[in-house]
């Protein structure tokens, strides 16, 4: 029975696919995620970021684009711990490197400061941009709760250092990862 698990090991091996830390992928990306919600753009770009996302955006102009996005003075935004976290079973291996799809739920709260404005009455406004039921208020915060789910891409040349790279409908994408990963996305 041990030759015959080693054997389909080896033969998934051969396909691409391999076994990858489950959790060594969700505590890099929990902790990603936490540097991005305190702001440390730079450090988060640094350490998860691929290299070759640079390639078309330079660090420079994505952190700006970052801290434009959480910094505005008439919103404040808090981004909560991503929650169901699901890897897909099989990693893939292409030239040495592993890549694993998942998914995961974003929350994301925003509080205006000015208090006059009627954050019940814009649930609809979101509803049209992020979809219906993916909007809701929460009264104890007072603020205004935004979810998303989303997926994403882990890769590692060594199988411990996790890089991520956010599955999104556009052409840079192909430039990032390989063919063999987009083909297993769900890209319209």
């Amino acid at each position: 029975m041990k030759r015959v698990i080693v054997l389909i090991l080896s033969f998934m091996h051969l396909l691409g696919f391999s076994q990858v830390n489950r959790d060594d992928v969700i505590s890099q990306f929990r902790d990603y995620k936490k540097m991005i919600a305190q702001q440390n753009f730079e450090e988060a770009l640094d350490k998860y970021t691929p290299e070759n996302v640079f390639s078309f955006i330079s660090k420079e102009k994505l952190i700006k684009s970052m801290k434009e996005r959480l910094s505005n003075p008439q919103i404040k935004v808090d981004i909560y711990e991503p929650t169901d976290i699901h890897l897909r079973d099989q990693s893939i291996k292409v030239d040495e490197t592993d890549y694993i799809i998942f998914s995961f739920t974003q929350y994301v709260g925003m509080t205006f400061k000015d208090k006059s404005i009627d954050l019940k009455s814009m649930i609809p406004v979101f509803e049209t941009k992020i979809g219906k039921g993916n909007v809701t208020y929460d009264e104890k915060l007072d603020c205004i709760k935004l979810k998303s789910n989303r997926d994403m891409v882990a890769s590692s040349k060594d199988g411990k250092n996790w890089k991520f790279i956010m599955v999104y409908q556009s052409p840079h994408l192909r430039k990032v990862l390989p063919k063999e990963v987009l083909n297993q996305l769900n890209l319209k």
